[in-house]
């Protein structure tokens, strides 16, 4: 992918961000890709693999972040009640994380989340570029990069349906941002934000 479309589609997703207040969360909202896409929007593409510049330039982005960090997770999504209501849920949990750059460019983040609101603890892997990774590079630059990934998947009933995220994650001199959205067929599913500091 060129400089020039990476660069413009680093545009349509900062104009088309969302902010992470339950109350700008519309349920009904387009995917921006489905917008740029229309009719073609189904159809899921191949993926390409890093570049040696790619995976230079995501080995120098995290170079100063080889580290555990502690911040915080915050969840919003799209639910239903029992008489299929759709209502805006929010969840909030402490969490610390390892990350880890390999030399192949692989990002490897290893939190361990707490709840405590529910006094749960568990333990979630994000990874980024790996070599079986579904992740389309959306851009790349010295303070962060965009990432996306289309699939087709199954359902709970019978059928299947086109679940997307598209995940920014930004650096400062002290923290770690990271806004992933998330799509089933088009429209908004869920949001959450990762925030952490050293």
């Amino acid at each position: 992918m060129s400089n020039v479309s990476r660069f413009q589609l680093l545009i349509v997703m900062v104009l088309s961000s969302v902010s992470l207040n339950s109350h700008a969360i519309n349920c009904n909202k387009e995917s921006p890709t489905k917008l740029a896409e229309g009719d073609n929007y189904p159809i899921v593409k191949n993926f390409e693999p890093l570049t040696r510049e790619e995976r230079h330039s995501i080995r120098s982005l995290f170079k100063a972040f080889n580290r555990t960090m502690k911040g915080k997770l915050t969840r919003i999504e799209c639910a239903k009640t029992a008489n299929l209501r759709t209502y805006i849920q929010t969840t909030r949990e402490n969490i610390k994380a390892d990350i880890r750059v390999t030399r192949a460019g692989e990002v490897l983040m290893e939190m361990d989340v707490s709840n405590l609101k529910n006094r749960t603890d568990r333990l979630q892997t994000q990874r980024y570029f790996t070599k079986d990774s579904v992740f389309a590079i959306r851009s790349i630059t010295n303070t962060g990069f965009s990432v996306s990934t289309k699939a087709k998947r199954a359902g709970l009933h019978k059928g299947s349906h086109l679940h997307e995220a598209i995940s920014e994650l930004r650096m400062s001199e002290n923290s770690v941002s990271i806004i992933t959205t998330e799509y089933i067929n088009g429209y908004f599913s869920l949001m959450y934000s990762i925030l952490l500091k050293k």
